[in-house]
């Protein structure tokens, strides 16, 4: 299961994925994700460096849940 944080540095904010995001995840991380860039005036930064594990479905179901 993915955990997703979010820290502030001056206007950027950083949005970090850890563990294992597979298609099980995507909705509450989408859910997650949107609540974090939800008024954010600066740029974002997603940082996936502690991501062990990407399913390939996991990412077509992200990507088509970002643009539905």
């Amino acid at each position: 299961m993915a955990k997703l944080s979010v820290a502030d540095r001056g206007t950027t904010r950083w949005i970090r994925l850890e563990g294992e995001l597979d298609q099980s995840d995507v909705l509450d991380i989408k859910a997650a994700f949107d609540e974090a860039v939800e008024g954010c005036d600066g740029d974002v930064v997603l940082d996936l460096q502690g991501v062990t594990f990407l399913s390939t479905l996991g990412v077509v179901m992200g990507a088509a849940s970002l643009v539905a």
